[in-house]
């Protein structure tokens, strides 16, 4: 005999400021539990990210759409039986808004198991002697510590880094561990230079070097990343940046650079859009509530519902469901809908052809009255339905 159960499901909302939104759970959450109930430790979330990336969430993320700053969480705690809730301030500083920008635009917040390795003196504020603490540079470079708004990211000082010939890098040894082979790790830095082809950075595991693209040469700070998965043998984690001076020989080239950031790419388990713009003085308080809903006594955990429509469809051209009603910025997307339909029918498809109208048309007839329910966020999104024998008015009822 075969008895089937179901495990609680995850949800969540994030409070920004005062502004709330629905979370989306990943597919992550269910790995890391199937991993708990078969005997091992799964990782927990630990580190909260913001990015500007504004494309609807979908249960099989793995990152954010443009990740910008990620923090680890300052408060975990236990809420009553079944919910948690993790908190923690962005300060004035984080992200970073350039200096002379009034405010920096937040569209997206991740909450990941893994997060940040420790960059030390990560904006070249501190100097002793003729070089930054915790940084070194081969003997084909020079450098000098820099001040005023046009030079740097963020904060007080950057780095100015000269050619004398060659390819000359700065670079630092992060703290390393075995755990870290195999991992995607990111390294982002705030970079300027006056000429193409001659600034970017990189990350290099001891086995090969992954670098950034090269600064446009524009002439102003640009966000450089480089995204590399560590190999198995991997024996360190350095992060640097590099000249590789593209003009005129024996001509001194330079660039500058501010503001570092390395993650260890972790497992997403949530994911939401929202809508701030951070002002460069404003801190950012961030409060992430987790918690699982009961069954009910069926064994079920029927989905919430959040918002209906109206669509009264003819049968000349088929149309589809509204895309802000089933994927709504700044919450999570559509799990499941209920089409209901009255005085006509319609015929439909969901695996994304175009059915056709009329009493020869094509597509699934759905007779009137009666009901649809479509699950899963694809198929909402595929759906499409034409009037038979007239203009249908068709009732949808959204749930998450």
């Amino acid at each position: 005999m075969e008895l089937n159960n179901r495990f609680s499901g995850l949800r969540g909302r994030v409070i920004a400021n005062g502004q709330v939104v629905q979370n989306l759970a990943m597919d992550t959450y269910r790995t890391q539990l199937a991993t708990w109930l078969a005997g091992g430790t799964p990782d927990t979330p630990r580190h909260i990210a913001l990015g500007q990336g504004t494309i609807a969430p979908s249960v099989g993320d793995l990152a954010l759409g443009s990740e910008t700053f990620r923090k680890q969480v300052a408060t975990r705690f236990r809420r009553g039986d079944d919910s948690a809730r993790l908190t923690t301030i962005f300060s004035v500083d984080e992200p970073p808004i350039q200096p002379g920008s009034a405010s920096i635009a937040i569209r997206e917040i991740g909450l990941f198991d893994a997060g940040e390795q420790t960059i030390a003196n990560d904006g070249f504020e501190t100097w002793t002697g003729g070089s930054p603490d915790s940084w070194a540079t081969s003997s084909l470079g020079t450098m000098s510590q820099e001040s005023g708004t046009a030079n740097i990211y963020e904060q007080g000082y950057s780095l100015r880094f000269a050619r004398l010939s060659g390819t000359p890098n700065f670079y630092q040894d992060l703290t390393w561990s075995s755990s870290l082979q195999s991992k995607k790790c990111t390294l982002r830095g705030g970079v300027k230079a006056g000429s193409a082809s001659l600034a970017r950075i990189f990350i290099d595991d001891g086995i090969d070097i992954s670098r950034s693209s090269f600064h446009s040469g524009g002439g102003g700070f640009e966000v450089l990343s480089v995204l590399k998965t560590m190999g198995t043998a991997a024996t360190r984690l350095r992060v640097g940046g590099e000249l590789n001076w593209g003009g005129t020989a024996g001509t001194i080239g330079s660039a500058f650079f501010d503001w570092n950031r390395c993650v260890r790419d972790g497992n997403m388990w949530a994911r939401t859009l929202f809508s701030l713009d951070k002002e460069s003085d404003e801190p950012l308080s961030l409060i992430w509530e987790l918690y699982f809903e009961r069954q009910d006594e069926g064994g079920t955990m029927p989905f919430i519902a959040y918002d209906n429509e109206v669509i009264n469809q003819g049968t000349v051209t088929a149309g589809s469901l509204t895309p802000s009603k089933y994927n709504p910025v700044g919450a999570g997307a559509a799990q499941e809908a209920l089409v209901s339909t009255e005085n006509f029918n319609l015929r439909y498809y969901v695996h994304g052809g175009t059915p056709t109208g009329g009493v020869a048309g094509t597509g699934h007839i759905l007779g009137t009255p009666n009901s649809l329910t479509l699950r899963g966020n694809d198929n909402i999104t595929s759906f499409k339905l034409i009037g038979v024998d007239g203009t249908s008015k068709v009732t949808v009822s959204y749930y998450r």
